[in-house]
């Protein structure tokens, strides 16, 4: 009887923490949907080592991202707590998706190449910054694109532009049949 009470007592004890975490990330959930960066930092200061305490963070960057602040050096300290976890994969693709945008072409340049599998998007913002520097490579480094049959976003455009006029005509008429 008592073993029993004592295993009923250490999982009481063992549930309690991961109710909390639960509990915190549910409200930081609410708390990023309604931009409420206080209520997150709250949060982040209870936070204990919960793998769903990560996402307080996450949330709490996301929300000073979209404010426009200047966050290099806490998406730094954030990629380096949570390395090889896909929230540090999202986190370092919105970070260079935003440096990209604002033409802060030496992140892309060291955030891209840490990516597990990046998408055609990251590539991109990454030729584009390849483009921005002058780089003589970017004929044949993003020569697979002008080749692609898929619809180049937003990201590529521009690549697309500096490759057209590398391009033969015979090349562009190729690429139009494609």
């Amino acid at each position: 009887l008592c073993g029993v009470l004592g295993a009923v007592a250490l999982l009481g004890g063992i549930s309690a923490p991961a109710g909390a975490a639960e509990d915190r990330f549910q409200a930081g959930r609410e708390a990023a949907r309604a931009g409420d960066l206080g209520r997150l930092n709250r949060l982040i200061q209870e936070a204990g080592d919960s793998p769903l305490d990560g996402y307080l963070s996450y949330w709490a960057l996301s929300i000073r991202l979209a404010r426009r602040e200047n966050l290099d050096a806490d998406y730094t300290a954030f990629l380096a707590r949570e390395d090889g976890s896909l929230l540090a994969e999202r986190a370092r693709t919105d970070w260079i998706r935003d440096s990209a945008r604002a033409g802060r072409w030496d992140i892309v340049r060291n955030q891209v190449p840490l990516l597990r599998q990046p998408e055609q998007e990251m590539n991109c913002w990454l030729w584009q910054a390849k483009i921005a520097a002058g780089s003589p490579s970017i004929a044949s480094d993003a020569n697979s694109l002008w080749n692609s049959t898929s619809e180049p976003g937003e990201a590529c455009a521009p690549v697309i532009a500096a490759l057209s006029v590398l391009k033969t005509a015979d090349a562009h008429w190729q690429r139009a049949r494609r």
